[in-house]
C-alpha cells in the first residue's frame, strides 16, 4: 500500500523553482502567518476593551443605584438665582450680611427687590429723600419677593437689622422649634375675604439669625394655607447669600 502511494508521489511532476522564487514563497508565507497573528491580536484586544466597557458601566449603574442615593444632599441652588443675578441693585447692596431661601414651595416666576428705609427724616434733606441717617445699616430693611404664576402665590423676605428685637414680637400665634436650638414665632391669618368671590391666606414664621432678623410670608390666593411644617422648612433652606458677585 505504501509503496503504490510512494511511487505516485514519484511520478508527480516535480516544480522547477530557482532560490529567487523560493525565498519569495517563504516571505509570503511568514508575510500571511504574522497578519494572522496581529488580527488575532486585534480580535483580542477588541474582545477585552468590549468586556473592559461592561465592566466599567456595570459599576456606574452600580454607583447611580446604590452609592447615590445615601450620599447627602448636596449644595442647593437659591430659589430663582439667575433671576436674582438679574437685579443689579441686589448685587450691590452691601449695608449687612442677608441670607435667602434655597427652597420655595411653588414654581417661582419673578423676583422683586426692594430697600425700606426705617430711620429718622429730615425735612432738610430732600437730596436724600429726607433720610437723615441712610448710611447707618439699622435704618434699613432688605426685602425679597418671589411670585408665583399670575401672583397667586407670593413668597416674601423681609431682612433687617438693628430696627426690631426677636423678643419685641408679640403678635404671633404660637413658637416653633426649628431644631439646633433655633426657633421662631409663627402666624396665620386665615380666610382674608377681599371681596365676595376672592379669599386669601398668608403664614408668617420670623426668627432670630445672628444679627439679622428674618421674617417669611407666604400668601396663597386660592385660600389653601401654607402649613406650620412647610414654612419651617421655608425657613431651615435659607443660607448666607453673598451680593458683589461678579458677572464677568
Amino acid at each position: 500500500m505504501n509503496n503504490n502511494i510512494d511511487d505516485k508521489l514519484h511520478s508527480m511532476p516535480e516544480a522547477k523553482l530557482s532560490n529567487e522564487q523560493k525565498d519569495k514563497m517563504l516571505v509570503a508565507i511568514l508575510s500571511n502567518q504574522d497578519k494572522f497573528n496581529v488580527k488575532r491580536q486585534n480580535k483580542r484586544m477588541k474582545e477585552w476593551f468590549i468586556s473592559t466597557a461592561g465592566v466599567a458601566v456595570a459599576i456606574i449603574l452600580v454607583m447611580i443605584i446604590f452609592v447615590l442615593p445615601n450620599q447627602g444632599p448636596t449644595q442647593q441652588a437659591f430659589v430663582a438665582e439667575e433671576l436674582l443675578m438679574d437685579l443689579e441693585e441686589l448685587q450691590s447692596f452691601d449695608l449687612f450680611e442677608v441670607q435667602l431661601p434655597t427652597y420655595a414651595p411653588f414654581e417661582v416666576e419673578n423676583v422683586v427687590y426692594n430697600t425700606r428705609y426705617y430711620g429718622p427724616i429730615d425735612i432738610k434733606q430732600p437730596e436724600n429723600n429726607y433720610y437723615a441717617e441712610p448710611d447707618d445699616p439699622n435704618n434699613w430693611a432688605f426685602e425679597i419677593f418671589y411670585e408665583g404664576k399670575n401672583r397667586e402665590k407670593e413668597l416674601q423676605v423681609h431682612i433687617t437689622r438693628g430696627i426690631l428685637e426677636y423678643d419685641d414680637i408679640d403678635d404671633h400665634d404660637e413658637v416653633v422649634e426649628f431644631g439646633n436650638g433655633k426657633e421662631g414665632k409663627f402666624k396665620s391669618t386665615e380666610n382674608m375675604a377681599a371681596s365676595e368671590d376672592f379669599e386669601w391666606t398668608k403664614q408668617f414664621l420670623l426668627w432670630q439669625e445672628g444679627a439679622i432678623l428674618i421674617e417669611i410670608g407666604v400668601t396663597n390666593q386660592n385660600g389653601e394655607p401654607t402649613s406650620v411644617d412647610e414654612m419651617i422648612r421655608i425657613a431651615k433652606s435659607f443660607k448666607d447669600y453673598t451680593p458683589l458677585i461678579s458677572k464677568e
